[in-house]
């Protein structure tokens, strides 16, 4: 076996016994050529290998001699060849050449922070001397999360690697490397560093090395359609990780095939459920990636440096351009337009497939005359009772008065499911079919009214606006009292009795049945039918009104509204103009003493009437309610006195 490091060899026939191993070109510096034997158990054949150089000088190298050679070449081209035994005597030929798209060989500077140190190449190899203990830096431009990959060191002797991340005030060492291909993750925006030192002898030792570095813009942004292979690296300062669009075939089974360095986690949704696994190198199968997904959004993480490789196709036969199989039902077809198959009237014939008797394929077509078009459908099988394929429409806007099959503008449908009554015992089918669309002769008119439903909506809450208006007006009066005639009449009558007019019995039991009717009358309307109080009085806690009645001995109708509940209550007539008063009868009964009633307690928001009769004397009297409301005493009292009815 031959290897060949720079360049694939190039066979070429030089004489009768000699062949062409290599031959490349090289730059000014340091070369090494060297053959070993790959055989662990036994010699290899003798050889013998000729090097010319670009001076036109030839040196030879073999197996009983020496197997290497070391020489300060000129620029030009270097050819190796040797005799036709070579190739399978289980020699390997090693080269080292300064290669002109690489660095020349020279005494790199030693230290990160030299301003001399070069940077790495990512086209060409990497090459170098080194003498002893000397040492060399180069620098790997590269960006937080890119992956560096370094292939297998080819040296005369021995080395070792250092990467380095510089970004800090002190470097750190993140790995060591010798002759192993290694990948690693950029840690910073100010790339890495490379120390490159001999691990023994002090001769010198040329070396030559290839690297590669992986970024975020290797990654593919696009829809990815099947047999495209991905190439890409993941690492654990890519928060965000990469993804990828698959288009694959909706409903249909999706092989991905999966070469990666290291296990990879990939989640995916499958059949609206979604999956994580740690994926390596390998195929994972997905049976169904779901009816309507035309596309499957695949997501790659990892917490060690990864590159990887991703090829995917899919498991199935199609149903025209869509890849897989033709939805089932048309349920969102608007919103997953592209998972079905569509139909064009252009002489083509598309084919698809059912698998089954529940299969049922749903393809799309679209009508653009505005007077719609007669469709036809052109089938073909090579089953006698294939399938039977309908058209459904899905708009209303179809001639269903013409004989003829007139569909409207816009889009449509055709379903195709496999005949009930077939006698094929295969349960499966392929078929193909054809669209035409013949014109219409005369216009058609169509019963568009389903288009202007939102306008006939919209007119009809426009002409009803008014009443808004006038529901908003009867809301905002909702507290105003108003008196209805029979209201009116009971207030009326219940004055009459009080007063005395059109009673036939001015019984205890009559007047309090009276007062007790009163109490269920609204405050707002017994004011507004009795007419003003003779006075009355407003407080936070408590509302009063006092009328004077036209009947002897005087007596007086006095109505308490509490707002909140009084405790303790009590009513005192005080005399402020001539003698003190004194009550003589209460309704309803309460008790009394000479000028003060007692009432008790008054409940929140309950109207209170008490009828009192006294003597005759003071001309002004004031109505002083008392009591206690929360523990607290209170008391209240209009500012007006109540004067005779004589006055």
């Amino acid at each position: 076996m031959i290897l060949i490091i720079p360049l694939a060899p190039i066979p070429k026939v030089i004489g009768e016994d000699s062949t062409l191993l290599f031959a490349s070109d090289a730059n000014d510096g340091i070369a090494w050529i060297d053959i070993s034997c790959q055989h662990s158990n036994q010699e290899c054949e003798p050889v013998e290998v000729t090097i010319t150089w670009p001076n036109g000088t030839n040196d030879s190298i073999s197996s009983s001699t020496s197997t290497e050679i070391l020489r300060n070449i000129t620029a030009g081209t270097v050819t190796i060849s040797s005799d036709n035994s070579f190739q399978n005597s289980g020699w390997e030929l090693r080269t080292i050449l300064p290669s002109p798209s690489g660095h020349e060989i020279s005494d790199h500077p030693e230290h990160s922070g030299d301003q001399n140190v070069v940077g790495a190449i990512f086209t060409g190899r990497n090459t170098g001397n080194l003498v002893g203990t000397d040492i060399d830096v180069i620098h790997v431009d590269g960006n937080e999360g890119d992956i560096l990959e370094i292939y297998p060191i080819s040296s005369r002797y021995p080395l070792t690697l250092d990467i380095l991340d510089t970004s800090g005030q002190i470097p750190i060492l993140l790995k060591t490397i010798e002759n192993s291909q290694t990948l690693i993750e950029v840690p910073s925006n100010d790339g890495l560093h490379i120390k490159i030192h001999s691990n023994d002898g002090e001769d010198e030792n040329p070396y030559s090395f290839e690297m590669n570095i992986w970024t975020d813009e290797d990654e593919n942004p696009y829809i990815i359609l099947p047999d495209t292979r991905i190439n890409g690296s993941i690492g654990s300062l890519d928060n965000e990780g990469d993804f990828y669009l698959l288009k694959v075939g909706p409903g249909a089974p999706l092989v991905i095939v999966f070469d990666t360095t290291d296990a990879i986690q990939l989640r995916y949704v499958e059949n609206g459920n979604m999956t994580e696994v740690n994926q390596s190198s390998g195929t994972l199968r997905i049976e169904n990636v779901g009816e309507t997904n035309a596309t499957l959004l695949i997501h790659i993480r990892s917490s060690n440096p990864v590159i990887y490789s991703i090829l995917h196709n899919i498991d199935s036969l199609p149903d025209g351009e869509i890849l897989g199989d033709a939805p089932d039902s048309l349920e969102n077809v608007q919103r997953d337009k592209e998972a079905f198959p569509t139909i064009q009237d252009d002489g083509v014939w598309y084919n698809g497939h059912l698998t089954d008797n529940e299969d049922i394929d749903y393809w799309l077509f679209d009508i653009n005359d505005v007077n719609g078009s007669i469709v036809h459908l052109i089938p073909s099988s090579e089953s006698t009772d294939c399938c039977i394929m309908e058209i459904v429409p899905l708009t209303n806007i179809t001639d269903s008065a013409s004989t003829l099959n007139i569909i409207g503008e816009g889009l449509h449908a055709i379903r195709i499911y496999l005949d009930p009554n077939r006698t094929s015992d295969s349960s499966s089918t392929s078929y193909s079919l054809r669209l035409e669309l013949q014109e219409v002769d005369e216009p058609v008119y169509f019963d568009r009214s389903a288009e202007f439903m939102h306008f006939y909506i919209l007119i009809g809450f426009l002409m009803l606006s008014p009443l808004l208006l006038i529901a908003y007006w009867q809301w905002k009066d909702r507290d105003l009292i108003r008196v209805e005639k029979h209201e009116k009449l009971r207030l009326m009558r219940l004055r009459e009795r009080l007063s005395g007019i059109g009673l036939d019995s001015q019984e205890d039991e009559d007047i309090d049945s009276a007062l007790s009717a009163l109490g269920d009358t609204e405050w707002d309307a017994l004011i507004h039918e009795w007419g003003k109080p003779d006075v009355r009085h407003f407080t936070e806690d408590l509302e009063i009104a006092a009328w004077r009645l036209d009947m002897e001995p005087p007596t007086l109708l006095i109505g308490l509204r509490p707002n909140v509940t009084w405790e303790h209550a009590g009513v005192r007539l005080a005399a402020t103009m001539g003698e003190r008063v004194e009550i003589q009868e209460v309704h309803p009964s309460h008790l009394h003493f000479e000028d003060e009633i007692v009432l008790d307690n008054m409940e929140e928001n309950k109207l209170n009437f008490i009828r009192v009769q006294h003597s005759q004397g003071s001309t002004k009297l004031d109505v002083l309610v008392t009591g206690t409301v929360g523990g607290t005493p209170m008391a209240a009292m209009p500012s007006k006195a109540l004067r005779d009815s004589e006055e």
